[in-house]
């Protein structure tokens, strides 16, 4: 259930209204870029932060799985 249940916010870019914010108080370009790049980064640092626990519970609960199954398979084998 943890693998599936949906994350809050994701992260992508800056908010448009925070780099129009600073065009407005007359910040440069290129400092615009850097801060837009700066925060794109941290985004994908933070959505790999989000991503990362889900991707192990998501690879344990397929060794489990894989346990379960064979498991039954060695039952229905011996049965007969």
């Amino acid at each position: 259930m943890f693998v599936l249940w949906p994350i809050k916010h994701w992260v992508y870019s800056p908010s448009a209204r925070e780099i129009l914010k600073r065009q407005a108080e007359g910040h440069q370009e290129h400092d615009i870029r850097r801060f837009v790049i700066e925060k794109m980064i941290q985004g994908m640092q933070d959505n790999d932060k989000a991503l990362k626990p889900r991707q192990a519970a998501f690879r344990y609960s397929i060794i489990l799985l894989l346990a379960e199954a064979a498991t039954l398979v060695v039952a229905l084998a011996m049965s007969r």
